[in-house]
């Protein structure tokens, strides 16, 4: 996650280098290491049932986003101070919004454990057990061919509208604050010389780059 964060900020300018601590505390932190925390605690109070997994999934997918955004209330808060901002004002906002997000979170969270259940059950119900044919290069091509084919294919189709930060600065009348970034050459996640004659391909060409960035940083640290 936060290789993801850190190829956004530095190949989309998307995010930004002052605001990436910030950004993977909310979403690599609280995201990653929380909503999972989320999900064993259910599991230990109820079993682990087919049920209990898919609960504590869903469960941890909306809690998660609801204390990144609660957590960044407070944060802005300390930034601007009670003269510049409305904390209460601000925080309703930003709960409404994202606990509506949070149920589209919850359903991708299940739909996607759905699909492995349906592949890989051992994944979620039982302990691993080792493949004995497992090949490790078959899988990272895989894996690699797959992420890029789907973000080719699905970036295009992203929304233009205010995402739930956006939506809550609006509501609450603050002014966006706009940087300018020493990178961020494919600014908003499009090729300039391609945007020019057809914005799908752009936007598509655009995040494939994206993942094969993430998967070139990812290969080197593992490394």
């Amino acid at each position: 996650m936060t290789l993801v964060l850190l190829v956004q900020a530095l190949l989309f300018s998307d995010g930004g280098l002052l605001s990436l601590g910030a950004n993977i505390l909310h979403m690599s932190v609280i995201g990653c290491w929380g909503g999972y925390a989320i999900y064993l605690l259910v599991q230990r109070s109820f079993g682990t049932g087919w049920k209990v997994n898919l609960s504590g999934a869903a469960l941890a997918a909306w809690l998660t986003l609801i204390g990144a955004a609660g957590l960044f209330c407070l944060e802005l808060y300390a930034s601007l101070g009670p003269d510049e901002f409305s904390l209460k004002q601000f925080s309703i906002w930003m709960f409404s919004l994202h606990a509506v997000i949070g149920v589209g979170e919850a359903i991708i969270t299940l739909l996607v454990l759905k699909a492995v259940a349906q592949q890989r059950p051992d994944l979620i119900l039982k302990p691993v057990q080792p493949v004995s044919n497992f090949s490790v290069r078959r899988f990272a091509l895989t894996a690699s061919v797959s992420s890029l084919l789907v973000t080719f294919l699905l970036a295009p189709w992203a929304s233009a509208s205010p995402d739930g930060l956006e939506a809550a600065v609006e509501q609450a009348g603050l002014t966006e604050r706009q940087s300018a970034s020493l990178f961020g050459f494919l600014s908003d996640y499009e090729i300039p010389w391609v945007t020019e004659h057809t914005h799908a391909l752009s936007v598509g060409l655009a995040g494939a780059l994206g993942v094969i960035s993430i998967i070139g940083l990812a290969y080197c640290l593992g490394a």
